[in-house]
């Protein structure tokens, strides 16, 4: 409002309160005074100089009555770790996409924050719900009471949903949840919403006045700009108390692969701000998505159907805790179970081991149980369906024999063949002491391939995303293949493991990257 500090302009204004999910309560304030603290998080504004007019949303964090808060801080548990938790949710970036457009913000992660980034988190159902539910509640909507709202007995999502910030409100942590929508809400598009305000700041209120316009920008100012600014406020008006905040943001990346990369420079930005002025010195930032793009042309090939069931989810944990020896081994585990399979089921209790500190994080965790820790050790071999995946949404790959019909033995000799002309051009400056080597037989070949339920998923048939449509017919455009051989003379055998890219129209064109030799 700079350019409205004069005597001639008039300005009026509304708190904006909620009183439903879809029904605001506007307060009238006459005027806005210079520097006055507002009484709301959220406002309207509008003012009037001559024939110049400004109108606006003013987003800020308003402090919570201390009383209550202080009620709260009494049951706080004597195994809470004491550590916030900041998670900002990206909608339909997989782990790829999130590198691709925002390699700053990676940058930044790995180099400053030493975030652990999970290379094998999986789906485990289509859409935003199916990704948030299991990580605030760890059961799925099916395992839940009824809450699609086209149902007349459906129920609010607050009264029977186990929110896991509800845990943690009632540890004594302030709250806030927010998606930058309105209309495509979580817990609103499809299901009954909530009866009352889920935790202590939410930014639905806002949404639904500025989608009445719609549009990027509040005023002039980017929405994801205003975004990351309340976040930080949040962390910074309750220095002194400890915090759980899920911000889920899709304004620029639900609908768009491209869109999103104009905010890379601003989030690690302000990450870089907030690490440096020590305001993260005792946080988990997590930053995540719900799943990969589910509606580009990216889908439609295998490539796409991997990264929408493969979304971008990193973990990072404050140097402080890290330095202590209980915290070193969590991290330690982090740090293993990043190439584990995992899901969003473990994350809740990844985030449980926040609020109660696990008394154990040696042992292995039981596969028995759908939801195991990342903090704690997760056995290397566990499966899809002890992680609660259903097989078309399981990214795992499986090894099928690559000489059973007479196409795939033809192809594993041709492939048999190039891996020994490439390790005779390794030799080639030393023919005058080996022999050229040619290829003998073709001992063992094997092909790394997804699960045909993966291949055959098309899209839900339902409104819901529960029921799969089986009748898609995807191929893959690559395979991986471990192929063992014997060259003479001296009837080495080598055992090789290389990517074949069927669609280079000759072999000779490399259709795969050079062999590795592991043998």
């Amino acid at each position: 409002m700079q350019s409205f500090r004069r005597q001639t302009a008039k300005c009026l204004g509304f708190y904006v309160k909620r009183k439903t999910d879809h029904e605001n309560e506007l307060v009238f304030f006459p005027k806005l005074p210079d520097y006055s603290p507002m009484l709301s998080d959220f406002a309207l504004v509008k003012c009037v100089d001559g024939f110049d007019t400004w109108i606006g949303k003013l987003v800020t964090v308003v402090r919570k009555d201390d009383k209550d808060l202080l009620t709260r801080n009494s049951k706080r548990n004597f195994d809470n770790s004491g550590l916030n938790v900041f998670i900002l949710g990206f909608d339909s970036m997989s782990h790829m996409t999130f590198r691709r457009k925002m390699p700053k913000t990676v940058e930044l992660l790995e180099s400053k924050f030493d975030s652990v980034i999970l290379n094998g988190y999986n789906i485990v159902g289509d859409g935003t719900p199916q990704a948030f539910i299991p990580i605030l509640t760890a059961a799925t909507e099916e395992e839940l009471p009824l809450t699609r709202h086209r149902f007349p007995n459906a129920h609010y999502v607050d009264d029977v949903y186990p929110f896991i910030w509800s845990n943690f409100s009632a540890a004594g942590y302030v709250t806030l949840y927010g998606e930058d929508s309105y209309g495509l809400g979580t817990f609103t598009y499809r299901l009954k919403g909530f009866r009352n305000q889920p935790t202590d700041h939410y930014t639905r209120t806002i949404f639904l006045e500025h989608e009445k316009t719609g549009g990027m920008c509040f005023g002039s100012e980017p929405i994801h700009r205003a975004w990351f600014r309340y976040a930080r406020k949040f962390m910074q008006v309750y220095k002194d108390k400890p915090r759980f905040l899920l911000m889920h943001q899709g304004l620029l990346s639900h609908g768009d692969i491209n869109r999103i990369e104009i905010e890379d420079e601003d989030l690690a930005n302000i990450l870089m701000e907030m690490l440096e002025s020590g305001e993260l010195d005792n946080t988990v930032v997590i930053l995540m998505a719900d799943h990969g793009h589910r509606f580009t042309v990216l889908r439609q090939t295998h490539q796409g159907q991997l990264e929408e069931r493969l979304p971008f989810f990193s973990i990072s944990l404050p140097a402080k805790f890290i330095n202590t020896i209980y915290g070193r081994k969590m991290y330690t585990n982090l740090l293993d179970n990043r190439d584990r399979l995992s899901t969003p089921f473990d994350i809740h209790a990844t985030l449980m081991d926040i609020l109660h500190l696990p008394k154990d994080v040696t042992t292995m965790q039981d596969t028995n149980k759908r939801s195991l820790s990342l903090f704690r050790p997760i056995p290397e071999h566990r499966t899809c369906a002890q992680a609660g995946i259903d097989p078309h949404w399981c990214t795992c790959l499986n090894w099928e024999d690559a000489m059973g019909t007479p196409e795939d033995k033809a192809l594993s000799h041709k492939l048999a063949l190039a891996i020994v002309d490439v390790i005779n051009k390794q030799l080639k400056d030393v023919f005058h002491l080996c022999a050229k080597l040619t290829l003998k037989e073709v001992l063992e070949s094997k092909k790394l391939v997804p699960n045909e339920g993966v291949m055959k998923y098309k899209d839900v048939k339902d409104k819901d995303g529960f029921v799969p449509d089986m009748s898609g017919n995807a191929k893959t455009a690559f395979a991986h293949y471990q192929v063992k051989l014997r060259t003479t003379p001296g009837d080495a055998i080598y055992e090789v493991r290389l990517l074949y890219l069927s669609y280079f129209i000759k072999f000779q064109d490399y259709p795969f990257s050079y062999p590795y030799l592991t043998k």
